[in-house]
């Protein structure tokens, strides 16, 4: 899983990102993903997180004017790392695991078929 950031975006708020997906994926934090099924379909998707200030960046028009994504964005104004996964004030966890979600229930519902 790859963390995207538009340069406006300060480093502490990609940092946070980053760290809420390590959090995720290493919960022993022993510097490696905890299920290989679930790293080997990372990987195989290329899933990522794209960072923003706001919904009025000309990047993300950019993005989705070269890339055919089905994935949750994240705002400045949804990160907060002083409350992290508190509701109503911090989205970095919801929005990442909906993206880690997103793309291991597609690939399994399409070996399925």
């Amino acid at each position: 899983m790859e963390i995207f950031a538009v340069s406006t975006m300060s480093d502490s708020y990609v940092r946070y990102a980053a760290s809420v997906a390590a959090d995720l994926l290493d919960n022993n934090n022993d510097g490696l993903v905890d299920d290989p099924l679930v790293c080997a379909r990372l990987k195989e998707t290329g899933v990522i997180t794209p960072l923003f200030k706001n919904d009025n960046d000309p990047a993300l028009d950019t993005l989705f004017d070269h890339y055919d994504l089905d994935i949750a964005i994240l705002f400045k104004s949804e990160i907060d790392p002083e409350n992290p996964g508190y509701f109503g004030k911090d989205a970095a966890v919801e929005e990442i695991v909906h993206n880690i979600n997103c793309k291991i229930i597609t690939l399994s519902n399409r070996d399925l078929r």
